[in-house]
């Protein structure tokens, strides 16, 4: 009847709202099997900011992370980053695949800190690279040593390429570039590579991850 269509209506919008709710942002499913990397497995590792979270589908994953949401360096900070530490915590020496670097990289350092992860932290951008030379030069022996912090200047692509063109930003002060499309008044381009998920982690020898940022 039209009266039982209404009611179950609501209650699926009250489900919905709940739902929302109870994971504290907006979390997108993805099913990181081996169906979809081959040989290779993803943990229960998020992509995440502080406005959004990716997590698998499993819902008890997403029941863990509603009460260990932990911000690092610190709620509201540049750089800042938001994910579960209930997956951290569940190993012993956490492992960070990390693309985009930029010219900041606390939360990679936070995680070393605090967490003993490893770092595998990837930017194909000029400044970029020359931003992580610099700190590794000042910090290979303490934080960003090569057993917990491992640069590559690739970028992430949906299929590997060589020499792809990644146009610079116009503003010499700033850092990101574009492939694809024109930059107005752009300095110019390089040439970068770019590789899959899958083969970074193969690049990697990873036969598991437990946090993609």
């Amino acid at each position: 009847s039209p009266i039982r269509r209404y009611k179950a209506a609501i209650a699926i919008l009250f489900v919905v709202f709940l739902v929302l709710q109870c994971i504290k942002g907006t979390f997108l499913a993805l099913e990181a099997t081996s169906d979809s990397y081959g040989s290779i497995t993803l943990g229960e590792g998020t992509i995440s900011d502080s406005q959004t979270m990716m997590t698998t589908s499993n819902a008890n994953s997403l029941e863990r992370c509603k009460d260990s949401l932990v911000t690092l360096p610190k709620k509201n900070a540049y750089g800042a980053w938001t994910f579960c530490e209930s997956i951290v915590l569940s190993s012993a020496q956490p492992t960070v695949v990390s693309f985009g670097i930029g010219t900041n990289m606390d939360w990679e350092v936070a995680m070393i800190k605090k967490y003993n992860a490893v770092i595998y932290a990837h930017d194909p951008t000029p400044k970029s690279i020359d931003y992580v030379k610099g700190e590794q030069a000042k910090h290979n022996k303490d934080l960003l040593k090569p057993s917990h912090f491992i640069f590559v200047d690739v970028g992430l692509g949906s299929v590997d390429q060589m020499n792809v063109a990644l146009n610079l930003p116009s503003n010499p002060d700033f850092v990101s570039g574009r492939i694809g499309g024109k930059v107005p008044n752009s300095l110019g381009s390089v040439q970068v590579r770019l590789v899959t998920m899958e083969t970074c982690l193969q690049m990697h020898n990873l036969g598991s991850v437990d946090i993609v940022k």
